[in-house]
């Protein structure tokens, strides 16, 4: 008779979610000190340190900062050209319509106008990994999500572990810790496992008309590890590679100077991206939104050097897996 009644799943899912990326409860006064502290004695070496340190290996009060710091980003986003034109005394476009329309308000007198092309924002659409392995980097990346929508005017954003989440609404709160709490109710996958496959075909097949159009530019957040090999990854990710005007692999294991392509979903995977590039400190992200709006005309330089790393690494495994396959038969 005194035993506690157990909770219902979901409220367990809630929890641990909560329990995983809430913030680190923080005395007021306490609080106020520490920013006394930092202001007064922090040295450039270390503001340096913090804005290069891993995600991974940053304590409570570091990861707060860089949070704080993440919020301040102002990114330049990618820009494409508008159907529309506007008149300019400096644009190189005859603006007929608008010359014969003042002349005749003048009395017939043609006087030459001009127009100039007209930028709008491409969309952002952000696909960002939550599972197992990608845990240390969960919070911080959905700070990173909601930075990029409070400054920009379209933004499609994505969660996936087991299954896929449409998170867009949820970062559209204006408070970051709001945002966050509302999609740990949504989310009930967090820290498990990963279907990179099935996650990324659910996308192509419900979502990238919706919000792949007007050359957009995809962000994908993710390590790339797939506990399932699967052969149909290929051909999803070549139909999303397709869908995008460019495709971001963000990839937090770009960290360690050792990395190699020689998983089968990486090695997959890679072949159909136009960027690879680190997403573990404040510098990666820093670097990645100065530089965003040039990243839909160019390619990156040393993706050929990883594709022909992973090509081999490839061949590699199918030659290690048909001597061991001959070498099984031999025995028999």
């Amino acid at each position: 008779g005194g035993q506690k009644a157990p909770e219902n799943k979901k409220e367990k899912t809630i929890k641990r979610i909560n329990d995983l990326i809430q913030k680190p409860s923080i005395d007021k006064k306490e609080d106020q000190k520490d920013e006394v502290v930092f202001d007064a004695q922090m040295s450039w070496s270390n503001k340096s340190t913090i804005k290069s340190k891993d995600f991974e290996m940053m304590s409570a009060e570091e990861m707060r900062r860089a949070e704080q710091a993440i919020a301040s980003l102002r990114p330049k986003l990618p820009r494409r050209l508008a159907r529309r034109s506007k008149l300019s005394s400096r644009g190189q476009l005859i603006a007929m319509r608008a010359a014969l329309q003042h002349a005749e308000r003048q009395g017939g007198m043609v006087i030459p106008k001009f127009r100039s092309a007209v930028t709008k924002p491409r969309p952002l659409v952000i696909l960002c990994d939550i599972s197992g392995s990608m845990e240390h980097y969960s919070r911080i990346m959905l700070h990173f999500i909601h930075a990029l929508t409070s400054c920009h005017p379209q933004v499609s954003s994505f969660l996936f572990g087991t299954r896929l989440t449409n998170i867009s609404r949820q970062m559209r709160h204006r408070d970051v810790d709001e945002a966050v709490q509302s999609v740990s109710h949504l989310v009930d996958d967090w820290s498990g496992g990963t279907r990179i496959t099935a996650s990324l075909e659910k996308f192509n097949q419900d979502w990238s008309r919706r919000v792949m159009g007007r050359g957009a530019i995809t962000l994908l957040i993710t390590d790339g590890l797939d506990r399932e090999k699967d052969d149909a990854l290929g051909m999803h990710m070549e139909r999303l590679h397709k869908s995008t005007a460019a495709l971001l692999w963000l990839n937090p294991l770009l960290r360690f100077d050792g990395f190699a392509p020689k998983s089968h979903s990486v090695r997959t995977m890679i072949q159909h991206v136009d960027h690879f590039l680190p997403i573990h400190s404040l510098q990666a992200m820093t670097d990645l939104t100065a530089s965003l709006a040039k990243m839909q005309t160019r390619r990156d330089p040393k993706l050929a050097e990883w594709q022909a790393a992973a090509r081999r690494a490839g061949l590699a495994a199918d030659l290690a897996s048909a001597y061991a396959q001959e070498k099984g038969q031999t025995a028999l």
